[in-house]
């Protein structure tokens, strides 16, 4: 069973994931209500309170790079990544938003769902990728440091309010891939 919602909006497949249920990554560039409500209902249930709804997807999905991670077999959205261009950067993206569901945490599927989004943004130009990070999620800090390679280049306090403090990391994308060739 194709995933139809990606089928009636202009997609791209970035790349399937071997080994792994029939994985698929996407690059989403257009909009579909039902996609939308799935995208929002993902995004509510990783990151609640603090999730984006409708008025936040739409101008990311036309002005953004929305990336789906999609087990067809299910038609379910299984990760989710969004980036903006940096305005006064071209070469930078900014990684606004990024998770992968509970259930597939702990796989490293975070980590190949990102590489392969890395090596996208190369294709596409970017030469610099930055992120903002929870002081205190380890798992991401894991993720972003130790294993991609991203390196600190400032703290934020109370970026998002008050103690909601975060690093500003950033990554060589020239350089990530020349040591992961």
């Amino acid at each position: 069973m194709k995933f139809k919602e990606i089928e009636q909006i202009s997609h791209r497949i970035v790349k399937n994931i071997d080994g792994i249920e029939s994985l698929a990554v996407y690059e989403v560039s257009g909009k579909s209500l039902r996609l939308l409500k799935d995208m929002i209902e993902f995004w509510d249930t990783v990151f609640g309170h603090s999730a984006l709804d409708e008025f936040g997807f739409v101008p990311l999905l036309r002005h953004g790079n929305v990336y789906l991670l999609t087990n067809e077999n299910k038609n379910t959205v299984l990760g989710m990544a969004s980036f903006m261009r940096d305005w006064s950067d071209p070469k930078m993206a900014y990684l606004f938003d990024y998770a992968i569901a509970e259930e597939l945490q702990g796989m490293s599927l975070g980590y190949e769902f990102l590489t392969i989004l890395i090596r996208d943004l190369a294709d596409l130009g970017f030469e610099t990728l930055q992120l903002t990070v929870d002081v205190n999620n380890k798992p991401a800090l894991r993720l972003y440091s130790d294993k991609i390679g991203f390196n600190p280049v400032r703290m934020s306090m109370n970026e998002y309010g008050e103690n909601e403090d975060r690093y500003i990391m950033e990554l060589d994308i020239e350089e990530y891939l020349k040591e992961n060739e």
